[in-house]
């Protein structure tokens, strides 16, 4: 709904349980403050290297599930260039 129509936690929980889903999911998916933002950036910055210059455990132990529905897509996206860049089939997994 745009964030035009906030919404309520109640129902949210409702939602929630039947998704199977944490509360928080559903009321902080499209949250972008300052803090968000910061760790996208950092995410983006660190993978935007050359795959060479940045381990594949760091790549791996990043988070990539979250709440804010930038996180996961940028986190989700720069993996996706790092495995692109080595060529690793472990992607695929």
């Amino acid at each position: 709904m745009a964030d035009r129509y906030p919404l309520a936690k109640d129902v949210a929980e409702q939602i929630a349980q039947r998704l199977g889903v944490s509360t928080s999911y559903l009321l902080c998916v499209s949250i972008e403050d300052e803090d968000t933002l910061h760790r996208a950036d950092q995410i983006f910055s660190e993978l935007s290297k050359h795959a060479v210059s940045v381990s594949e455990s760091y790549v791996n132990a990043l988070k990539d599930r979250d709440d804010a529905l930038t996180l996961k897509l940028i986190t989700a996206s720069m993996k996706a260039v790092y495995y692109q860049q080595l060529e690793s089939s472990s992607c695929l997994e």
